[in-house]
């Protein structure tokens, strides 16, 4: 294997344990079976990728039901609700976020095996790709960062009130 192809290896590993533990935090265990295939990395991330739809499917439905929740006559209530909801929502953007990256990684990691020649093209690009979605990853983490203290407050308030 040639250092190239060892970088883009450990690095599919790497986000591979990233998205299937701090990704996907908080989420309800779900075993499927990933597809049986000879690279274990494709096991991987089809694994995760498996994980990460069940997420998304499973954070949709979390979405409708706070949409459909009936109104509250408490403005902090109401605050609180557009809250979670909020919340709900960036959380699904970073599991497709993730989603997408294992997908894309998964394409490179297959052309690789399909095509060892080109293997230095597939992970300039994918080393390019992982840029880019490093930097869409920190930009969604430090705004689920301020919703969440945001949050914190709003309930805080309500606390407070509730115990006057």
């Amino acid at each position: 294997m040639t250092s190239g192809v060892k970088v883009l290896v450990l690095g599919v590993l790497a986000w591979g344990m990233l998205a299937g533990g701090l990704g996907c935090a908080g989420a309800e265990t779900v075993e499927r079976k990933a597809e049986p295939v000879g690279n274990p990395v494709l096991g991987l991330l089809n694994k995760d990728l498996i994980r990460l739809n069940v997420n998304i499917e499973q954070i949709t439905k979390r979405i409708t039901d706070l949409q459909g929740m009936p109104e509250s006559a408490d403005p902090t209530l109401r605050e609180l609700r557009g809250l979670d909801l909020s919340g709900a929502q960036l959380h699904k953007q970073q599991w497709i976020l993730q989603r997408d990256q294992l997908a894309f990684a998964k394409e490179q990691v297959n052309k690789a095996d399909d095509n060892p020649s080109g293997k230095s093209r597939l992970l300039e690009e994918w080393r390019a790709r992982q840029q880019q979605f490093e930097a869409a990853a920190d930009d969604l983490r430090q705004q689920r960062h301020a919703l969440e203290r945001k949050r914190g407050q709003v309930e805080a308030r309500l606390v407070d009130r509730a115990l006057q």
